[in-house]
């Protein structure tokens, strides 16, 4: 029962001012004991602490109503105690209604933790601690007296309620306001009966009502709110929060409850039941409802007039409190929910009725990733179409903790088009592509009737992201969209193939007339006599032929026109001059001469006729009987570009192009031209060096379709061979055309072919069987097979001479060489060997061909090497030959036994490949070469040419004076330089073998002119000078000694310095480092 009586504690003026406001209201309860013996619990509070806090109240009883005319008894006499000797008794008097002590102590600490000075205290000594801090704290006086209203220990000591034992039936209390000082009651401020046979039950709440939570916040957790009926809230002043109940669904259906809701106490029992998991009470401490809803505004959610947002309670099951067991509160598992009110003792009022609600996953799944589009292309070859359309992948969700089932797929047309309507799930959805189990990766082939269509939508952009949707009891939950990827539709088609030529280098031999001139005779003559000459500027001008065209008048006959053809004439090795005698008689008729000259290279390129001026004319006399004229014509090869391919067709004689330095210190490039077709935007250039694979050499955009495209192609294979050009175009997709074949081209070396050493011809065999044996020293590099001119006299040398030696369609030719200081004439004819390799030479530098020969001949011999693109290069010496008996080879007389020279040399030295193009001005030289640096020092002069050879130094300059000194003051030469080839990734095998590349260097060749403008000049061909530029004047020179032998672009080389004593013995061996050649 509960009463409520107008604050008497207030002056009139105050009371008339508050009005209702102000009041103060005692309520009271029966319980039992752990006895059963009848406790009463009074309890008065005021609407502000204030009109109660500081006073003393007296309690009266008597038995019956307030009617029965018996007198009211003082019980006791409540006030605020401060003193735990006081709070000690009435903790343990407020243990008879129901006070929980532990319960008490952690509910201080949760809220008092800062007013309580250690735990270890008593109780008593602790709520003596948090009443007198609260006394000067509002705040923690407000949470006292709400602690109050749960702990009825805490209201006994702060002096606002009273718990006595009373006799069953009906007793009658008044609480009076009591002036201790005077001992007298000053004003009755509240009275209540209780009746111990019918002890107040609150009424039951509404029913839970779940507030839906779609959102993560609402994941594994169900959030809950109730109205208050209008029974419950008449007694709302006994009432302390409220308690909420789960049930299992199973057991909740099994008991019936979902029906008929548990009493009170069973539903306590049955959660008191530890072992029972099936009921559980869901808060703590009691629940205060923080808005009062009747039943029917408690269930209306629906805005505006639903209050959507407010709730009283979350169940999460208390997953996130420590030593958490978690006994199916799970995704989908289903309770029953109950509510009680609680009175000021705790006691639950009549239970609600059940509500059946879900745990609900609401968390999304995480966002797909490694989100791709591509290009899904077929062709049906036998409808002969094609099929594309765009595929999406992705790597699927494998986390098992929260299982993905399939995943929504959508497609946009730009990324504004994303952020705009994204909100909506349904907006750009293009399919829902269930998961696949065991599977990293899923996709989707967007090829529907909405999908982009190769028909309108080529080159066309579409974007597309994916969301996972996972397996939610409440509805399914999606996570946001992935990253989007993009993807197009491709034109497949590539363009048309373009067209092109090819530019080069050619050099033809070309014939000038040069001068005629008059030579005395030591002896008289009756002939008009002529020297035809021709001087070539060229090496690879093999051959000038001469002819005469010459006019007479005779009397009485007229004009006669005789055509002479003189012959042809091949340069020996050597010489630069070949020359042809023409003579006629001297006649009184007038007679008038024109000679003509042409020329042949060694790759078969012919001149034209050149003319001299008719002979007489002016300036040119006929030769009289004491002289004789010199008709002087020059040849050299002349450069001109021309092409090879293409629109503008060369000459069928020209295909291959020179690489050679012009003079200038350029090497001519290859020019290969290119003629876009529509719709292309990218070309490529590929070369082949014979038969080897592609290379890419040129590439670029193409913006303008009617340009010409160029690639100067200037890096020149190191050996011969054959250049193949192909070209391929490609439109804004990639799609490629046909790769267009543009030509091929023949390449000479890039550098010199080798000039072969002919050793002196040994003769092998007896009269019955003669035979010479022909050896010759050639580095094999760049060569293809030899060229073996061989003469004879009287008669040609015949055919048979060796299996190794094939003999040419050529006719002979006749050349004339020194032999022994004397000219010798023959008619060589050219045999071919067979290819350096295997089958052919020691695998080294030495060849060897044993040959049949013609007893009482005289033999002459000279070789040439040539290249793989037939070319020969520069003849060996000759050699001639007359078979003798050989010598009986004597006993074998041992050489005498040496020590090998010593390797640990105190000289140290460095190689480097030199340049004109490297960026160290120390390796930067006049030509492509490798050099063994033999000197170093510093040169004062501001005139220093070392760009090109001869090199040259301003002032009085001995080159002699750089070369490097050991410790011991001793000059590093004379030395001779050997290298060898050494494996790398371009040559995993090599020969072994060692060459000699440069003489016995014992000094070093200079000329030096002296005078104002004094000038040394380096004249040695073996010595190359690098500097690098200190100031004005001085300068840090290197001298090194060079390789002039062909090197192999892409090898590595070591070099070796042998050093010889003044007695010509070897005195140390130095090596250098490797040495790549690019």
């Amino acid at each position: 029962m509960a009463g409520l009586l107008l604050a008497a504690l207030l002056p009139a003026s105050a009371l008339a001012q508050s009005g209702l406001g102000d009041i103060v209201y005692t309520v009271a309860t029966t319980t039992k004991d752990s006895t059963s013996r009848d406790w009463a619990f009074i309890l008065w509070q005021a609407t502000t602490p204030s009109l109660v806090s500081g006073r003393s109240f007296a309690i009266y009883a008597k038995p019956g109503f307030p009617s029965n005319a018996a007198p009211y008894t003082r019980l006791s006499v409540a006030a605020l105690q401060t003193d735990a000797r006081s709070i000690e008794p009435l903790l343990r008097r407020a243990e008879n209604v129901g006070e929980d002590s532990a319960q008490l102590g952690d509910d201080m600490m949760q809220l008092f933790a800062s007013l309580m000075p250690t735990n270890t205290i008593s109780r008593a000594d602790q709520l003596s601690a948090v009443i007198r801090g609260s006394l000067v704290d509002e705040a923690h006086f407000r949470n006292l007296v709400l602690l109050a209203r749960n702990h009825p220990g805490v209201a006994l000591c702060l002096g606002m309620a009273d718990a006595q034992m009373v006799t069953p039936g009906v007793t009658t209390f008044e609480i009076r306001n009591f002036d201790p000082a005077a001992n007298r009651d000053v004003a009755v401020v509240g009275r209540v009966t209780v009746d111990t046979a019918n002890p107040t039950v609150l009424p039951r709440p509404g029913p839970p009502v779940l507030v839906p939570e779609t959102t993560a916040q609402g994941d594994i957790n169900l959030k809950f709110r109730w109205g208050t009926p209008d029974a419950l809230r008449r007694l709302g002043l006994l009432q302390f929060g409220y308690n909420l109940w789960r049930v299992q669904k199973n057991y909740a259906v099994a008991q019936g409850w979902h029906v008929t809701p548990p009493t009170p106490a069973l539903l306590t029992n049955r959660w008191l039941a530890t072992t029972n998991i099936a009921v559980r009470r869901v808060n703590r401490l009691p629940i205060i409802n923080a808005k009062v809803f009747t039943v029917a505004e408690a269930a209306n959610l629906t805005p505006p007039a639903g209050d959507t947002n407010t709730l009283f309670i979350a169940d999460d099951d208390g997953r996130f409190l420590p030593g958490y067991v978690n006994y199916g509160f799970t995704n989908g598992a289903q309770f029953y929910y109950f509510v009680t009110a609680r009175d000021v003792l705790a006691h639950d009022g009549l239970v609600s009725t059940g509500l059946l609600a879900t745990v609900c996953d609401r968390l999304p799944p995480q966002v797909p990733v490694q989100l791709k589009v591509i290009n899904d292309y077929s062709y049906n070859t036998v409808l002969k179409t094609q099929f594309q359309s765009l595929r999406v992948y992705w790597n699927q969700n494998t986390n098992t903790t929260d299982r993905v089932t399939n995943y929504w797929v959508y497609r946009w047309t730009n990324m504004n088009e994303i952020n705009l309507k994204s909100g909506n799930i349904s907006n750009n959805l293009i399919a829902v592509v269930p998961h696949v189990a065991g599977s990293k990766q899923n996709s989707y082939l967007d090829n529907g009737p909405t999908a982009p269509k190769t028909a309108s939508d080529l080159g066309k952009t579409f974007w597309y992201t994916v969301r996972a949707g996972d397996s939610g009891a409440c509805g399914q939950n999606l996570s946001g969209n992935s990253g989007p990827a993009f993807g197009v539709l491709r034109d497949r088609v590539g363009p048309a193939a373009g067209n092109g030529f090819i530019d080069i280098n050619c050099t033809k031999p070309r014939v000038d007339y040069w001068k005629a001139y008059l030579i005395p005779l030591d002896r008289g003559t009756t002939n008009y006599e002529f020297v035809v000459e021709c001087t070539r500027r060229h090496r690879q001008i093999a051959w000038a032929e001469f002819s005469v065209l010459q006019t007479i008048y005779v009397p009485g006959v007229g004009l006669t026109v005789e055509s002479n053809f003189l012959g042809r004439r091949f340069y020996s090795p050597g010489n630069t001059l070949v020359d042809v005698k023409w003579a006629y008689p001297l006649r009184t008729e007038f007679s008038s001469s024109i000679f003509y000259c042409r020329a042949g290279m060694y790759d078969g390129k012919v001149s034209p006729w050149t003319n001299s001026p008719p002979v007489p004319s002016t300036g040119i006399a006929l030769p009289d009987s004491k002289s004789e004229l010199h008709v002087a014509f020059l040849a050299r090869g002349q450069s001109e570009r021309t092409i090879v391919r293409g629109p503008n067709q060369g000459h069928d004689e020209c295909r291959s192009h020179d690489s050679g330095d012009p003079g200038d210190g350029s090497r001519p490039p290859i020019i290969i031209s290119i003629q876009p077709t529509p719709t292309s935007r990218e070309w490529k250039l590929y070369r082949r060096v014979d038969n080897g694979p592609l290379s890419l050499i040129c590439q670029g955009e193409i913006t303008n379709i009617l340009a010409i495209l160029n690639c100067f192609d200037d890096s020149m294979p190191a050996n011969a061979g054959t250049l193949c050009y192909f070209f391929q175009l490609f439109d804004e997709h990639g799609n490629p055309s046909a790769l267009t074949k543009l030509g091929c081209v023949e390449v000479g070396s890039s550098t010199d072919l080798p000039t072969p050493l002919l050793s002196p011809i040994t003769s092998v065999g007896n009269t019955n069987n003669p035979g010479m044996n022909l050896l010759w020293f050639c580095p094999p590099y760049g060569l293809e097979r030899f060229e073996v001119w061989i003469g004879a006299l009287p008669t040609a040398p015949g055919n048979g001479l060796s299996a190794l030696l094939a003999q040419t369609t050529n006719a002979a030719t006749s050349l004339t060489f020194t032999n022994d200081g004397t000219n010798a004439t023959f008619n060589f004819y050219v045999y071919h060997t067979p290819k350096v390799g295997p089958s052919f030479g020691n695998g080294g530098a030495q060849f060897l061909i044993p040959a049949n020969i013609s007893m009482g001949k005289t033999y002459a011999v000279f070789v040439k090497a040539v290249g793989s693109d037939g070319t020969p290069g520069e003849p060996s010496n000759f050699e001639t030959f007359v078979w003798n008996p050989t010598n009986t080879p004597g006993p074998q007389v041992p050489w005498p036994a040496r020590g090998l020279p010593p390797t640990n040399a105190n000289f140290g030295t460095v190689a480097a490949f030199l340049s004109p193009t490297n960026s160290s001005a120390l390796l930067n030289g006049p030509e492509y070469e490798v050099g063994v640096a033999i000197g170093l020092g510093s040169i004062t002069s501001s005139r220093i040419s070392t760009q090109k050879k001869p090199q040259s130094v301003g002032g009085e300059f001995d080159p002699n004076s750089l070369v490097l000194t050991n410790a011991y003051g001793d000059r590093l030469l004379p030395v001779a330089m050997y290298r060898y080839q050494v494996v790398n990734t371009n040559y995993p095998t090599v020969s072994g073998d060692v060459v000699q590349v440069s003489p016995l260097m014992e000094n070093i060749a200079y000329e030096q002119q002296t005078g104002p403008s004094a000038t040394s000049t380096l004249h040695d061909p073996f010595i190359t000078l690098t500097r690098l530029q200190i100031s004005d004047l001085v300068s840090l020179a290197y001298l090194w000694l060079v390789d002039t032998q062909p090197i192999v672009s892409g090898a590595s080389y070591r070099y070796v310095l042998v050093r010889f004593k003044p007695n010509r013995e070897i005195d140390q061996v130095i090596t250098s480092n490797e040495v790549y050649v690019p």
